[in-house]
């Protein structure tokens, strides 16, 4: 084996191995891990009742009829979460802010932001997603691609009565 074709092999294993570490932390916290433990059951069942291991053939064409649908049912009972996963997959999380060593200075910007608005009696509700999974409470939200400054942040918290863009809550 050539040292092109081992480099290739690695490049491979490792490419589906993050593929795989990327969809196992999208789904973290979901209802999605039960479902991908019964599937996971049902392949390994599957695979011991094969003729060379436990051989036991009604239960393996009954298994082999099911399979055969397999696809429709990951689509039909991960149809929310696929949909959360692509979503996920198309926004860079490399550009993320507590990613890229930024973490300072968005925790200063919310510590101005947070004592402005308290000084004026004027409630915040502002969410940082970190280990639980915010993306249900995302999907009907309006995104803003803004450095994350005090000035954005009041401008949003400003009550109603001054400002029509109001709103109670911020998430990031």
């Amino acid at each position: 084996m050539s040292l092109r074709e081992v480099a290739s092999s690695v490049l491979d294993v490792a490419i589906i191995f993050y593929l795989i570490y990327r969809v196992l932390l999208i789904i973290k916290g979901t209802r999605a891990v039960p479902m991908l433990i019964g599937l996971t059951a049902i392949a390994l069942l599957y695979g011991l009742s094969q003729e060379g291991y436990l051989n036991l053939p009604t239960f393996n064409w009954l298994l082999e009829q099911f399979i055969g649908s397999i696809l429709i049912i990951v689509v039909v009972l991960f149809q929310a979460d696929i949909r959360r996963a692509l979503a996920a997959f198309g926004r860079a999380p490399i550009l993320s802010s507590f990613r890229t060593g930024a973490g300072a200075q968005v925790i200063d910007e919310l510590v101005k932001a947070s004592t402005s608005l308290a000084a004026q009696n004027i409630g915040a509700l502002i969410v940082v997603e970190r280990e639980a999974d915010l993306s249900p409470y995302l999907e009907e939200s309006t995104r803003i691609e803004a450095k994350l400054t005090k000035e954005l942040l009041y401008s949003i918290f400003v009550p109603e009565r001054q400002n029509p863009l109001h709103d109670g809550a911020v998430f990031f």
